[in-house]
């Protein structure tokens, strides 16, 4: 108990002082792996698929549309009866209407170590590598953005191409995310806590002639779910993102879930949060029904970034299932000896 204590402590002190990518996601259970590669096979089953839409700032005629999917699944046993390995992948595809189109993939893998032999309390380390391709096309592209101020990454895709001839502008890059949960288990549901960096081993983005190096970033994470009686659902989720001397985010929300009737697998749910960095207040709803989740969010914004045009709010919707692939056992025929 006290060395789950000091992990639990130790993580706390990861989430509170500063980020895998710079993801803005208001579901994260639907983009686990775009916050923390130790979520790789963090789930009971045999494989986990997910997706989820985002369209941000639709009217400011700069709007974003992100896609993810999602994949995962606990592979192999670990070096103990009680540990597992999980691997993942995941895509995604990020269009602005000023032009840029980005497009990620990740590959990770995550040690999950028990910490006792009924898997109460578990730590769990995660690597995750990332490759990115992005295209800018120069004819849409402004770059007086949403914040009022130029993205140094898009500037440098946008100068370093002004010698050439060619109406777009393509870079590669490539980055390493290093993540850490804790997880507590109990009879009605778990505790995690978890913090990622990357920007450690610094891969660089390939922009002709000229080398952008990713910052450093930190992100911390910590959920809770659990039913207070034997109908009611609480899930509060904090997250926040530090990009230091940069930018600082957090956002935190909480759903409440409802079961129909007491012996029904059917939940619905309903909920309100909070962003800071572009204020915004968030709504959300829900439904879930044994492997199968739904979402769907809208952040309505305070106030946003100051010289951009237009209402700078959000949808998401987002979708999950859990899979359990069940051996069917095949006994051995039982030959009956007839009596003589």
């Amino acid at each position: 108990m006290k060395f789950s204590s000091f992990l639990a402590t130790l993580l706390v002190f990861i989430s509170l002082n500063g980020i895998a990518q710079n993801v803005h996601f208001t579901y994260v259970d639907f983009a686990p792996q775009s916050y923390n590669p130790a979520l790789n096979g963090a789930f009971s089953g045999t494989y986990r698929g997910s997706a989820i839409v985002r369209s941000q700032y639709g009217d400011t005629g700069g709007g974003y549309r992100t896609v993810e999917l999602n994949i995962d699944a606990p592979i192999i046993r670990g070096f103990r009866a009680q540990d597992w390995i999980g691997v993942g992948i995941s895509f995604d595809t990020d269009k602005s209407a000023r032009g840029l189109k980005q497009v990620a993939s990740r590959m990770g893998l995550a040690y999950h170590f028990a910490l006792d032999k009924k898997q109460t309390n578990i730590f769990t380390l995660g690597l995750q590598y990332i490759n990115m391709s992005s295209n800018l096309d120069k004819l849409k592209y402004n770059s007086t953005i949403e914040n009022g101020g130029p993205d140094p990454a898009i500037e440098m895709l946008f100068q370093a191409s002004q010698s050439g001839g060619n109406p777009t502008a393509s870079q590669s890059s490539n980055n390493w995310v290093l993540g850490t949960t804790f997880t507590r288990n109990n009879k009605t549901g778990k505790f995690m806590i978890g913090g990622a960096v990357s920007g450690i081993i610094r891969g660089t983005s390939a922009i002709k002639a000229t080398q952008y190096k990713h910052p450093f970033m930190i992100q911390g994470i910590a959920q809770y779910k659990s039913f207070i009686n034997k109908q009611v659902l609480i899930e509060p989720t904090l997250f926040m993102q530090l990009l230091p001397s940069e930018s600082t985010e957090i956002m935190f929300n909480t759903t409440v879930g409802y079961k129909l009737k007491k012996d029904s697998d059917w939940i619905v749910k309903g909920g309100l949060g909070m962003r800071t960095g572009t204020t915004s207040v968030q709504f959300l709803a829900g439904a879930e029904k044994g492997p199968i989740r739904v979402g769907l969010s809208y952040d309505a914004p305070i106030n946003g970034f100051s010289k951009a045009p237009g209402l700078q709010n959000a949808f998401e919707l987002g979708v999950s299932y859990i899979g359990t692939l069940k051996k069917t056992p095949k006994p051995k025929p039982t030959i009956i000896c007839p009596r003589l």
